[in-house]
């Protein structure tokens, strides 16, 4: 038998007991999983389909059972608040599972808080 994991942040493929590890780039997928309460109601997941037909280079498959949409991208073509902001449109409150990966968060956006001209961190004592 053999065992072959994909992930993200190391694009390799783990097969059978050597651990023999084989470069899989051209394959490595940008992967978002996002528990959903109420996603098994077929409306929502038709609504759901609708949303991310027009989105390129997306797959998802929905586990109707978990509550769970899982979220395969070729590339960043959506931010995690454009994802957010699709399951909100629909009424249901999103929640991402693990880590989002980073080529899905906006650069630049978080600033520290400054106020009078300092940073708003506690000084070592």
């Amino acid at each position: 038998m053999v065992l072959i994991h994909w992930t993200q942040k190391y694009p390799f493929a783990k097969v059978g007991a050597r651990d023999l590890l084989l470069p899989c780039y051209k394959n490595a997928m940008i992967e978002l999983e996002v528990y959903a309460a109420g996603i098994r109601n077929l409306e929502k997941i038709l609504e759901l389909d609708h949303e991310f037909e027009a989105v390129p280079g997306l797959r998802y498959k929905i586990d109707s059972n978990h509550d769970i949409v899982y979220l395969d991208f070729e590339e960043p073509t959506m931010t995690v608040q454009e994802v957010r902001a699709v399951f909100r449109k629909l009424g249901l409150e999103p929640r991402i599972v693990g880590q989002v990966p980073t080529e899905l968060n906006p650069k630049g956006k978080t600033q520290p808080i400054r106020i009078g001209g300092a940073s708003h961190a506690p000084s070592p004592s």
